[in-house]
């Protein structure tokens, strides 16, 4: 009779710890491994006690076969054949591998007082009840290129530790992290932080969008040049401007206010609004007052006034802060009913039917506007640009789903609820419509380039969310390719528009077909 043999760590185990190794203690387990290449020597981790959770993690520093460097890898879990691999770092440098632990585990130790004097910021330690166990789903880290790969999970070593790592070593190179099917490209040279990529949004925007990522995976790549510099302040700079952000997300979260909350302001006197906002944090004044009064009547939603007021995120986050906590603003379920204005005194009118019409323009089968109609209100809008000079921008976006190497168009249904989830985060004026036979295109008028790329995440977000119906795959599977452009100088005609739309939308699909 055959048995399945359980997996045995045939590893040398060293004597267990209760808190977080400091350099010695480090230094120790390298004089462990010895010189005998292939060794593989582990030291438990252990965290709290019997009577709580345990925490049981595992470091390994193993010299390879070939070469004189040592891989050190952390891994969480109690039993061997069910635990995680958490990173994995090749260096003979242990400050490096001891600032990543502080910044991995939580520290309840005196390890802490032992953070060296070179990493500038301090590392913002792994919030208590993140550890999960170890039959909870993660992200899987990808697969190293090159013996100096470094990679991780974004929820066991925050990207703020990430980069003081990267930094406190000097390294030059570029760190690629997945998020929620976007991807983001940080490029350092000598430790700096020069260069930061999503999509076509650069430089400080994008490292403050990448910087409140608190899930997914990293790798970085040493040695890869970045091919521009878009970024001149220090990662210390770019880190405190990132905590206030951190902290503005959170009490906003906590009061209730996302982007699809509708916002209702407090009718107060001019005395009072200036008195409520005293102590509040500095801002551009006119700006906020224009979001109190856009908020009034209770009809609009975070995201329709951050592109209706062409808002960043370093704007719109402060703003709202101040006026939730000065009790100025808040979140509510829906729109108050507006009251009907009075039609008794106005003679009663026989509109036309327009169903004929709508059928002429809409395509049976969705029930979205037709290529025709797309290309028809596209040229109305560049009329009113040429008399009013008014902004607006178009998006052409493709989604397919990758399965096995293999790419598959979407069905009638998935793509009914592509349409469906659209319509919901699009403004009421914004024009959905089909583009030539497989891809789609939103129309917004009114909207500049930077509430554009706004909408773009919040669209790619929407999308991701989860799988378009119970036939699908996981929601990681899609492929959301997205191009936008903008109405300007140089690009006012229809053709020009369009070109730069498409030519983005292809740029998008290549960098996640390759990815």
């Amino acid at each position: 009779m055959l048995f399945n043999a359980k997996r045995r760590n045939t590893n040398r185990q060293l004597t267990p710890m209760n808190k977080t190794p400091n350099l010695a203690e480090l230094q120790g387990l390298i004089a462990a491994a010895g010189d005998r290449p292939g060794l593989t020597c582990e030291m438990p981790i252990i965290l709290g006690d019997e009577s709580s959770r345990v925490y049981h993690l595992a470091i390994l520093c193993r010299r390879k076969q070939s070469e004189s460097a040592l891989s050190w890898w952390l891994y969480q879990g109690k039993e061997f054949e069910d635990r995680l691999a958490l990173w994995h770092y090749d260096t003979h440098d242990i400050a490096i591998i001891h600032n990543m632990l502080l910044c991995s585990l939580d520290d309840q130790t005196s390890a802490g007082p032992e953070r060296l004097d070179t990493y500038a910021a301090t590392p913002a330690p792994a919030p208590k009840a993140t550890i999960q166990a170890a039959s909870t789903q993660v992200v899987n880290p990808p697969t190293p290129s090159s013996r100096d790969s470094f990679y991780g999970n974004l929820s066991k070593l925050p990207i703020e530790g990430v980069l003081q790592t990267l930094a406190s070593s000097d390294l030059t190179g570029a760190l690629k992290i997945h998020h929620n099917g976007a991807e983001a490209t940080i490029f350092l040279k000598n430790g700096k932080v020069v260069h930061c990529l999503i999509d076509d949004i650069s430089g400080d925007t994008a490292f403050l969008e990448v910087s409140l990522w608190r899930e997914g995976s990293f790798e970085f790549i040493h040695g890869l040049e970045s091919p521009m510099v878009s970024i001149q302040r220090p990662l210390q700079g770019l880190l405190l401007e990132y905590a206030a952000y951190a902290d503005y997300r959170d009490y906003l979260c906590q009061n209730l206010i996302e982007y699809d909350s509708f916002l209702l302001s407090a009718h107060v006197s001019h005395d009072q609004y200036m008195s409520a906002l005293a102590e509040s944090v500095p801002v551009d004044s006119a700006k906020q007052l224009q979001v109190f009064e856009t908020a009034l009547n209770g009809t609009a939603r975070l995201s329709d006034i951050i592109c209706n007021l062409s808002l960043k995120r370093s704007q719109w986050a402060p703003i709202v802060f101040n006026l939730c906590k000065a009790r100025l603003l808040k979140a509510i379920e829906r729109p108050p009913a507006i009251m009907k204005a009075q039609t008794g005194q106005f003679p009663e009118l026989m509109l036309p039917d327009l169903t004929s019409l709508r059928k002429a323009l809409v395509r049976q089968d969705t029930g979205l506007l037709s290529y025709n109609a797309f290309v028809y209100f596209l040229e109305q809008e560049r009329l009113r640009y040429e008399t009013f000079h008014r902004s607006f921008s178009i998006i052409i976006l493709r989604v397919i789903e990758q399965q096995n190497q293999s790419l598959e168009l979407l069905g009638p249904d998935q793509m009914l609820e592509i349409g469906n989830r659209l319509t919901a985060v699009k403004r009421k004026s914004d024009l959905l419509c089909h583009f030539e036979t497989i891809d789609l295109a939103l129309l917004l008028p009114d909207m500049t380039e930077e509430s554009c790329r706004f909408f773009l995440t919040r669209i790619r977000d929407t999308l991701r969310s989860k799988p378009l119906n119970f036939k699908a795959q996981q929601a990681d599977t899609l492929v959301v390719a997205l191009g936008h452009a903008t109405i300007s100088p140089g690009y006012e005609s229809s053709e020009a528009l369009i070109g730069m739309a498409l030519q983005r939308r292809d740029e998008s699909l290549d960098r996640q077909l390759v990815g």
